[in-house]
């Protein structure tokens, strides 16, 4: 099933201009990933490019993802050893909170509000040789929704790492984080380290297992919400339809440290995801996915009754669902058009835990 791109990558290789130096297992990935993108198997090429390259927040699109890669690879085989990914985004949207025990409790009616959506994405990969690989990415996310009485969303995440290729895979070290407004002028911090070990099977399978160390900081007045996490997550890829579909597959297992303060104490966390995507031609791609959480907290939590008088206690648990997909249009020139819809719903057995919303956007997008 390599053989192709193999024989491309030999060829590559033979050219003037191939640095002998770098015609190790990453200059193979390489190469084996831009024959596959040339044949139009951009699952394939992406699982061969991720062994050197992995770019965050470019999306579940193989194609726009392959397409991304490609341009640092090409690069490279120009001896260029750096190289750029970006893109800008905005659109119109709808956001329409579903009726819940909590909605039911509170007495207001569930909002209903549209919303104006922008955002801007930048990432840089730098391959200093001997299979080595520097990547980094900013992803800034903005809403303005048309409510007076709600909050609009601001939010940056960035990431960066070291990768080593490696024969049949690979392994990285980094750092990530976040930023997210949360009204009247405070913001929460996230942020953390990890450590990841890819191991490509085929040009079809690819398995990867993540572990990582993050904290989450709530400004003073939300001090009792501040967490650390530690987790663990093992993830399975494999490349359908020749190379134009991909389905990933992921499993994580953690723990979360809470103040002593925090009403519920700490919690075991588990949970899956599922992504799908296929390329429909040369004019459109579709993907759905589907996620799920389960946080069981180890505290009891007393009940009171009307009178404020404690008639008993309980642990709680929630149970997290999201669900949701889309589709991408292309419309020529580095142009897309990206209908989605989401759909989340937390369940839990304490009244305000329960939340649901359904959301439909579609954005235009711009990548350079």
């Amino acid at each position: 099933m390599r053989a192709i791109p193999a024989l491309a990558m030999l060829l590559v290789l033979a050219l003037p201009g191939a640095a002998a130096a770098d015609a190790g297992p990453g200059a193979a990935y390489l190469e084996r990933g831009l024959a596959y993108l040339a044949q139009g198997e951009y699952a394939r090429a992406v699982l061969e490019f991720e062994q050197v390259l992995q770019l965050e927040y470019l999306g579940t699109d193989a194609r726009e993802r392959a397409e991304a890669y490609a341009e640092v690879a090409r690069r490279n085989r120009r001896g260029e050893r750096l190289g750029f990914s970006s893109f800008a985004q905005a659109g119109l949207g709808y956001y329409r909170e579903n009726t819940t025990d909590s909605t039911r409790a509170s007495g207001a009616d569930p909002a209903r509000d549209p919303f104006v959506l922008a955002r801007l994405n930048g990432g840089a990969t730098y391959l200093p040789g001997n299979d080595w690989s520097l990547d980094g990415s900013l992803d800034y996310r903005f809403r303005y929704y048309d409510a007076a009485d709600r909050r609009n969303d601001s939010d940056l995440r960035w990431n960066g790492s070291a990768r080593r290729a490696l024969d049949g895979g690979s392994a990285a070290v980094g750092a990530r984080g976040r930023t997210s407004y949360r009204g009247n002028g405070r913001y929460r911090n996230d942020f953390g380290v990890f450590v990841s070990r890819s191991y490509l099977l085929d040009s079809d399978h690819g398995i990867e297992a993540t572990a990582d160390l993050r904290r989450r900081q709530y400004p003073s007045s939300l001090a009792e919400r501040n967490r650390t996490n530690a987790g663990l997550e093992v993830s399975w890829t494999r490349a359908e339809r020749d190379g134009r579909g991909s389905l990933s597959i992921n499993a994580g297992l953690g723990y979360e440290w809470r103040r002593s303060s925090a009403p519920d104490g700490d919690a075991t966390i588990y949970g899956a995801s599922v992504h799908w995507g296929r390329d429909l031609g040369d004019s459109a791609s579709v993907f759905l996915f589907g996620w799920y959480e389960h946080n069981g907290f180890h505290d009891d939590r007393v009940l009171y009754d009307e009178t404020e008088a404690p008639v008993g206690a309980k642990t709680r648990a929630d149970d997290l669902f999201e669900f949701g997909g889309g589709l991408v249009y292309r419309l020529g020139g580095g142009w897309t058009v990206r209908p989605e819809i989401l759909y989340i719903r937390d369940e839990s057995n304490t009244l305000w835990g329960n939340y649901s919303s359904t959301e439909l956007w579609v954005a235009v997008r711009r990548v350079f």
